[in-house]
């Protein structure tokens, strides 16, 4: 009686290790899962991580062409005001001249 216990409890056990061996395989096979899902993820961030790096770098050069543009704008400043300056000359002169002209005629 002795040994069929000790068989049966072996049996038992070694069913026990079994179902336990079957259920670590599919604990193993959807950790392997995540692992793909995760190894897909850590490549688009990467991608993202990328594309955000162009995207600052192209921010620097847009910021650096304002800066020259406003630059330049600062230097055409005071030609402008000078053109404006000559505008209303011009056109005071016309003036005159258009009264001279009616004068003489």
């Amino acid at each position: 009686m002795t040994e069929t216990t000790n068989d049966a409890l072996a049996r038992m056990i070694a069913e026990g290790f079994s179902s336990i061996d079957g259920r670590l395989d599919k604990v193993d096979s959807r950790l392997d899962k995540v692992d793909g899902r995760l190894d897909k993820v850590d490549s688009r961030l990467d991608k993202i991580d990328e594309r955000l790096d162009n995207q600052d770098k192209t921010l620097v050069v847009i910021e650096d062409k304002l800066e020259k543009i406003d630059l330049q704008l600062e230097q055409i400043k005071p030609a402008q005001e000078r053109i404006e300056a000559l505008e209303k000359h011009v056109h005071s002169i016309q003036q005159q001249v258009d009264k001279l002209a009616m004068q003489m005629a």
